[in-house]
């Protein structure tokens, strides 16, 4: 019987409405929280939507009671819909914030069919322009709950008015990831300290690779005259001269932020990345 895969894109345009605008942190962050939808006629965590189609008997994205915390989890099936399409558990949600977010964090677990991968995006914007995003995804299935922690990188220094969360059980490729199943639990948002300077004017600050291992390249658009490396509590604990790559090979494996300083000390830019 033939399947048919769905591109990732066309999965983006599907998720592209009906955002719910709500509060700074992720809403119902832990999934204890559902009620059925008139548009699915299925049950679906409060604050977010799904794909889900009731008409087949089954759903895509339902209660998990396999929770990291509390009582319930959210729980991702890729079903084969209508004889026709392998259709993933797609789980979405746009809401409000008004600061920016260095990272998104939370719990997944689950089984995956061979060369099957779960993914968890978040994209953050002002008005309609994506200004950060960033992304985590596993190919492997895990019997135990993982902590993921997602960078958010940003092309610029605008303040952003809302953010964009997409989680992928899977991505439906082949009637054989019909056998995915993953749970998520826990999201939140972290921002940076206030130990960190505010940025004093705007500059496009981009750097790669992001996680790196060893040599970050760093490339902006204003005369800067140091870099200065620090963790997520606002502790600087690195500073260099002003280099096309800085080596970050001697800190242990996490989160930190590279601030670009002007001579008298101002933040032209900042930005996270990830020691792995």
């Amino acid at each position: 019987m033939k399947t048919y895969k769905l591109p990732f894109i066309f999965i983006l345009l599907l998720i592209g409405v009906a955002p719910h605008l709500m509060a700074q942190q992720v809403p119902n962050s832990s999934f204890e929280q559902w009620e059925m939808d008139s548009k699915t006629g299925t049950l679906e965590p409060v604050g977010w939507d799904t794909k889900n189609i009731a008409l087949y008997g089954d759903t895509n994205v339902r209660k998990s009671y396999s929770p990291k915390t509390g009582n319930l989890a959210c729980g991702l099936k890729t079903n084969f819909i209508a004889n026709v399409i392998v259709l993933p558990g797609i789980l979405h949600t746009t809401f409000a914030i008004t600061q920016r977010p260095s990272t998104l964090t939370g719990y997944i677990k689950g089984n995956l069919a061979l060369d099957d991968t779960s993914l968890v995006y978040v994209t953050v914007k002002k008005d309609t322009t994506v200004i950060g995003e960033g992304f985590f995804y596993t190919t492997q299935s895990l019997n135990n709950y993982i902590k993921f922690i997602v960078p958010i990188n940003y092309t610029g220094q605008e303040d952003p008015d809302s953010c964009t969360i997409l989680v992928l059980g899977g991505t439906g490729s082949t009637m054989d990831d019909t056998a995915s199943f993953s749970v998520v639990d826990d999201f939140a948002l972290t921002y940076p300290s206030t130990g960190i300077a505010t940025v004093k004017s705007k500059t496009n600050l981009t750097i790669y690779p992001n996680p790196t291992s060893g040599l970050l390249t760093v490339s902006s658009d204003r005369i800067y005259q140091s870099i200065a490396v620090y963790t997520t509590t606002g502790q600087k604990i690195k500073t260099f001269q002003p280099s096309e790559s800085i080596d970050v090979s001697d800190l242990v494996a996490g989160l930190y932020f590279i601030v670009l300083l002007d001579d008298n000390g101002n933040v032209l830019g900042r930005t996270g990345f990830s020691r792995n």
